[in-house]
């Protein structure tokens, strides 16, 4: 049960004294003479924790706190929101996965949601899979689906994928039935201008024959004509010389590494993506990371014959013996933060809180390769 005292009189004059967007009048007085009209908004009406400044959330539907959570953001109930966005973070994250098309939609709508919309971002970063299995998948905007299909790290089949985009677009027609053997041409026509946008992004050629004989085929006129013939083509051996445009990587299932995992890559494409959002609803990592000061892009990384790879003039160098004593050394110079200000120890020779040297039992370093945008 939540109580809100301090400043339920406070909000609640506010809301009564501001006439804009009110939805219901009320008239008070026992005839026109002495009737007196008062105006109000059927959401504060309906909301019983108005009136007694409590609200028992755990009685309370996922939709209801959702809808709830919208009328405390349109009537600026900040300590109302923030403890119901806490409630869905602490509480109701299965039932976000669950619900994601409806939550992402609402709370991206608005202003004081920053952390769900946060914990949404984690999701399509780090989950991506578990939108497609939500129950209101069908419920999607296109944009947002596109987002997901052109992404490399969902650890789901390509044929499971081109089912569920199916599912959508089917969805998007009621008209449509499930059984394409009752289908006409108009009805293909249909299927094929709704999924135009998302088809582009289905990797159909790393599919198997069997999956496309199976799955791909019987909707051969949702299709452009050419990608049709040369999707036959490949599965009968010809040899074909593929287009560049085609898709033909497989997508991400793991990350191959002995120090990071999937989330810690996850993690790490977000802040590449410019996504700035912290990451401890889901994972409690620790990570360093910095950006190259001014004017010093140029020693941003580099890679020695004699060192291996290098980050700034010095910041982070690694020689080849470098599970030796002394062999790698981090000095302040082109970063904004220094390496050793985080994961420096006792052990590590002559450190002065800017320069040092140490050992390193073993290294990764990962090549990020910007994806292909398909120009129609």
């Amino acid at each position: 049960m939540s109580i809100f005292l301090t400043s339920l009189s406070r909000d609640f004059s506010n809301i009564l004294g501001d006439s804009d967007e009110y939805n219901v009048l009320i008239k008070v007085g026992s005839d026109e003479n002495n009737e007196e009209t008062f105006q109000a908004h059927s959401l504060v009406l309906k909301a019983r924790f108005m009136y007694t400044g409590i609200i028992e959330m755990e009685q309370q539907k996922g939709k209801d706190l959702l809808k709830l959570l919208v009328a405390a953001d349109e009537l600026l109930l900040n300590e109302l929101h923030e403890t119901i966005q806490d409630y869905f973070l602490i509480h109701k994250t299965d039932w976000i996965q669950q619900n994601f098309a409806l939550v992402h939609k609402t709370v991206f709508q608005l202003e004081l949601s920053k952390e769900l919309q946060e914990f949404c971002l984690i999701i399509i970063c780090e989950e991506p899979q578990l939108i497609f299995k939500s129950k209101d998948f069908t419920n999607l905007e296109e944009e947002t689906l596109i987002s997901l299909l052109g992404r490399s790290d969902m650890n789901m089949e390509e044929v499971v994928i081109w089912d569920h985009v199916l599912e959508w677009g089917i969805a998007q027609n009621p008209e449509l039935t499930i059984d394409i053997s009752k289908w006409k041409n108009e009805d293909f026509a249909l299927l094929k201008e709704t999924l135009e946008n998302l088809i582009p992004y289905i990797r159909f050629f790393i599919m198997n024959s069997a999956e496309f004989y199976n799955k791909v085929r019987p909707f051969k006129k949702i299709l452009p004509k050419d990608l049709y013939e040369d999707l036959k083509r490949f599965h009968l051996k010809t040899g074909l010389q593929l287009k560049s445009e085609y898709l033909q990587t497989q997508r991400y299932v793991g990350v191959k590494s002995t120090i990071i995992d999937q989330n810690h890559a996850a993690m790490l494409c977000s802040w590449i993506d410019g996504v700035g959002f912290n990451i401890y609803y889901k994972k409690n990592l620790s990570a360093k990371i910095s950006r190259v000061s001014n004017n010093c892009s140029a020693y941003a990384i580099s890679d020695s014959q004699s060192k291996g790879p290098c980050f700034g003039d010095g910041d982070l160098w690694m020689k080849d013996q470098f599970n030796q004593a002394g062999s790698c050394y981090c000095n302040k110079e082109s970063y904004e933060q220094s390496v050793g200000d985080m994961f420096h120890r006792d052990s590590w020779e002559g450190w002065t809180g800017k320069n040092g040297t140490f050992a390193v039992d073993d290294y990764e370093v990962f090549q990020v390769i910007r994806k292909r945008i398909i120009n129609n």
